[in-house]
């Protein structure tokens, strides 16, 4: 995409939204944001309030954009789990359609791709094969973990774990094979 497009970040409140958003207004893009709810956002950035199963917000986030980066996401298993991660990515791919953007980069997990599937990776495999199916332009990122600094993310979730116990805890057997990618 051509700097100085449009791109709308989905999620863009979250731990890695943050980022995308001030990597985006970095490199030159307008940014515009979906927002459930008013939250800090840098200069500049055109942020439109709704939720990924109110198509109305969806239209008027993706009118005029390039590219969508898609993070939305309900990441614990929740009652409305399917609601926001599946039915959320079909009405996006319904809005994009509707309002010719036609670029989607979705972030999900590698969680998608593993047999046994709890909640969250059985609906972000369910919303991966539907933006695939999309005939949308469309690519599917699949991290493992994400961190940032000592205090963000999973890192920093262990970090304090690790602090306030008197032992190491060890998931598993302690041979999971893991590949983080930092948040930058």
């Amino acid at each position: 995409m051509e700097e100085g497009a449009r791109i709308l970040v989905t999620g863009a409140a979250g731990f890695i939204g943050r980022h995308v958003v001030a990597a985006l207004l970095a490199a030159g893009y307008a940014v515009r944001v979906l927002v459930r709810r008013a939250s800090p956002m840098p200069p500049g950035v055109e942020v439109v309030l709704g939720h990924m199963n109110d198509l109305a917000s969806l239209h008027r986030a993706c009118a005029g954009c390039a590219g969508v980066i898609h993070l939305a996401a309900q990441t614990r298993d929740a009652p409305h789990i399917d609601e926001v991660n599946v039915g959320g990515g079909a009405c996006l791919v319904q809005a994009c359609g509707a309002t010719g953007c036609r670029r989607i980069v979705v972030v999900s997990t590698q969680s998608a791709k593993i047999e046994r599937k709890g909640g969250y990776a059985r609906t972000k495999a369910a919303a991966d094969a539907l933006f695939l199916g999309s005939g949308l332009d469309v690519t599917v990122m699949l991290p493992s973990v994400v961190y940032g600094t000592p205090d963000d993310g999973i890192f920093g979730v262990l970090r304090r774990v690790v602090a306030s116990h008197p032992v190491v805890p060890v998931l598993g057997d302690g041979r999971w094979r893991s590949a983080p990618v930092h948040v930058d």
